[in-house]
């Protein structure tokens, strides 16, 4: 699970004592492996009288493995007021930031370069759009997840999960990365095609499929060019032709 959140699950007070009843955000039974990085795992609960790790739950009776790096993991509820954010045995120690210290069965996570901070301190922006495609939770100004990851862990990553760039300079915990430069884009024409008209035609309708790319610092966030069709040698715009022109937009992450 690279650049997700994880946000908004919950399980009802009407679960069963069973070991299903942990792990609102994310569950992992049996033998399953899974690695989180650069994720986002907040404002998940369970409402069961019997569940724990709201957030992240790994399987006490299992020889399942779970992996947290650069992933943030608050904010999340449990009624038992126990294992709130996380449960099981669970491998961090790799740049982590938790709102919880109440741990049940931790593993590592929670140690080493870990760190535990109150959701307050922590400075993590409500579930909504901010740019991309799908709802995240943006680090407000002042949140020591910027500039507070690994580089090392998110080699590989260019962008954060709403297309924006990954790193500027050392990479932030979490899904989403705080961008501070203006973006720029450019564009680009796939093909390009020459038609030739005789001297003298009274009319001649051209239809052209035209390809454009689009590259940036930000493709989080949309954009739109203009497109005009020009003449050359002696076709002069608005004597011997009618120029057309539209105006082609990008949304996020195209």
């Amino acid at each position: 699970i690279t650049n997700s959140t994880i946000s908004g699950n919950s399980i009802p007070a009407s679960a069963s004592a069973s070991a299903l009843a942990g792990g609102a955000g994310l569950y992992n039974d049996a033998l399953g492996t899974v690695e989180i990085t650069n994720s986002t795992i907040s404002h998940n609960s369970i409402f069961s009288s019997w569940g724990t790790g709201g957030g992240l739950a790994n399987d006490p009776s299992s020889e399942g493995l779970v992996t947290v790096r650069n992933t943030i993991i608050a904010g999340n509820f449990v009624s038992l007021g126990l294992g709130v954010d996380i449960a099981g045995n669970i491998t961090g120690n790799n740049y982590n930031l938790i709102s919880k210290s109440d741990f049940v069965n931790l593993g590592t996570v929670g140690s080493g370069t870990d760190k535990v901070i109150s959701l307050s301190s922590l400075r993590l922006g409500p579930l909504q759009l901010n740019g991309g495609l799908v709802e995240t939770q943006a680090l407000l100004s002042g949140s020591p997840a910027i500039n507070a990851g690994n580089n090392a862990v998110a080699a590989g990553f260019n962008f954060d999960q709403r297309c924006a760039p990954r790193r500027e300079g050392t990479v932030d915990i979490g899904a989403v990365e705080v961008i501070t430069l203006s973006p720029t884009y450019s564009y680009n024409s796939r093909a390009t095609t020459i038609f030739s008209v005789p001297e003298g035609n009274d009319t001649h309708t051209v239809s052209n499929v035209v390809g454009i790319n689009r590259s940036g610092t930000d493709l989080s966030q949309p954009s739109s060019v203009d497109v005009v069709w020009t003449g050359s040698s002696t076709a002069t715009a608005g004597v011997d032709f009618t120029a057309g022109s539209l105006t082609v937009q990008f949304n996020p992450c195209q």
